[in-house]
């Protein structure tokens, strides 16, 4: 009995052309989790809509998400001012900045800022969300994706595998 219920929303979800629709709430995805898994698995965006906030969710495959994700590109810039003798290393996509007497240093306090402010990211999510940029938030998505790693991070962020990081 349960299976023909199951079968039952699954058609009822179908179009009439018989594919999947694109969007569903979230009582729908929830009774049909393992059929939209399968659809995102073939490769097709399915999108949850929360009906009282207004949002939506997209469900894609991780290789999907990697590949779109490995398009995007940090830019860093160095520069060394010689009055002050330091050298100072900006990311600009994230808004941070590294200075140090040399350009390793600089580089290594860089790479630590980016850990630090991804902790304060990943504590206050909700609140990142709601006054960040969709850019940084999409460029955080791909931080957060090396923090654990300190040579892989920097190598991420443009700064090279040369550069000396701890």
């Amino acid at each position: 009995m349960k299976k023909i219920k199951e079968e039952q929303a699954i058609q009822n979800s179908m179009s009439s052309k018989g594919a999947l629709k694109r969007e569903f709430s979230v009582s729908d995805t929830k009774k049909l989790y393992c059929e939209i898994n399968n659809r995102v698995l073939d490769g097709l965006e399915v999108i949850t809509c929360n009906s009282k906030s207004n949002e939506k969710i997209s469900h894609i495959k991780k290789e999907s998400l990697d590949f779109l994700l490995n398009r995007i590109k940090f830019k860093a810039s160095k520069e060394y001012d010689k009055e002050l003798k330091t050298w100072t290393v900006v990311i600009k996509e994230l808004n941070l900045y590294g200075e140090g007497y040399t350009e390793s240093a600089a580089v290594d306090d860089l790479v630590d800022s980016v850990i630090e402010f991804a902790g304060l990211y990943l504590d206050r999510t909700s609140l990142f969300t709601k006054t960040e940029s969709i850019n940084k938030q999409v460029y955080m998505l791909k931080i957060l994706r090396f923090v654990s790693d300190r040579a892989l991070l920097a190598k991420e962020l443009g700064l090279g595998l040369g550069d000396a990081v701890k």
